[in-house]
């Protein structure tokens, strides 16, 4: 990977990944309020603390308790709000996040100088220099999301590890 094309193909690729995870995070926003529309809707939300907890521990059986834990679940979602279920979610794939990041600063760097060398128009650097700008805002708000989540996943680790599965 030593040649500017090089580079440039694995900047496009970084930058449509990136492009995937926005994607990904307003889609999840999607679902998380027609998932809560339809909570309300069907008044799931009407069970109280007391059946919950009997459920919980398996008092009707297994499908209830199993019930018990989804509808709990779901509380706890609409208590964290998507904005804190989305950093939850990118804090599983952090590291992959730092490392896109790095490389794309890393190439808009090398590109930017190789550009400017060669005398390029100012299209092309003004371009680098937005995806720079953009690479280093995507490694500090991944910065910022991992002492967000670390903190969250304090608050009630139980949970948490089965609402990112769900």
């Amino acid at each position: 990977m030593s040649t500017n094309t090089d580079l440039s193909v694995l900047l496009l690729v970084l930058s449509l990944w990136f492009i995937y995870c926005v994607y990904n995070v307003g889609a999840a926003a999607g679902r998380f309020s027609e998932t809560r529309l339809e909570r309300q809707r069907t008044s799931r939300d009407e069970v109280s603390e007391d059946v919950l907890d009997l459920a919980e521990r398996g008092e009707f059986g297994l499908q209830a308790q199993r019930e018990a834990l989804v509808t709990k679940v779901e509380q706890r979602q609409d208590q964290l709000g998507i904005c804190k279920l989305s950093i939850l979610r990118i804090y599983r794939h952090i590291i992959v996040h730092f490392a896109a990041a790095a490389v794309a600063i890393y190439i808009d760097v090398a590109l930017r100088r190789v550009v400017k060398e060669s005398n390029g128009s100012s299209v092309a650097l003004n371009a680098l220099a937005f995806h720079l700008a953009v690479s280093i805002t995507w490694l500090v708000g991944s910065a910022m999301a991992v002492m967000f989540a670390i903190s969250l996943r304090q608050q009630s680790p139980e949970l948490l590890a089965y609402i990112l599965d769900v």
